[in-house]
C-alpha cells in the first residue's frame, strides 16, 4: 500500500468516527428538545394548579385568627372547669 492509499483510509475512518459521534450528538439534543418541552408544558400545569389553588395570606391570616379565637374559648372552658373543681 502506498502513502496515498493509507491517508484516504484513514480520513475516511476518521470522517466515519465524528461523523457516528454527531450523528449521537444531535439524537441527544433532540431528546433534550423533547424532555424540556414536556417539562415545560408540566411546569405551566403546577402553575396554573396553584394559581387556582393556592391560599392567600388574607384568607390564611383570616383561618388562623378564627382557630385562635376557638382555641381561646376552649382554653377559658378548661379555666372554668378548672376552677370549679377547685372550689368544690
Amino acid at each position: 500500500m502506498d502513502w496515498q492509499t493509507l491517508l484516504t483510509l484513514a480520513v475516511s475512518v476518521g470522517t466515519g468516527v465524528i461523523g457516528y459521534f454527531v450523528k449521537r450528538i444531535t439524537d441527544d439534543l433532540d431528546k433534550l428538545a423533547t424532555n424540556h418541552s414536556a417539562n415545560s408544558r408540566d411546569i405551566s400545569d403546577v402553575r396554573l394548579d396553584i394559581a387556582k389553588n393556592y391560599v392567600t395570606r388574607h384568607d390564611m391570616a383570616a383561618s388562623l385568627g378564627d382557630i385562635k379565637d376557638a382555641l381561646g374559648r376552649i382554653e377559658d372552658k378548661l379555666d372554668r372547669k378548672q376552677d370549679r373543681e377547685h372550689k368544690s
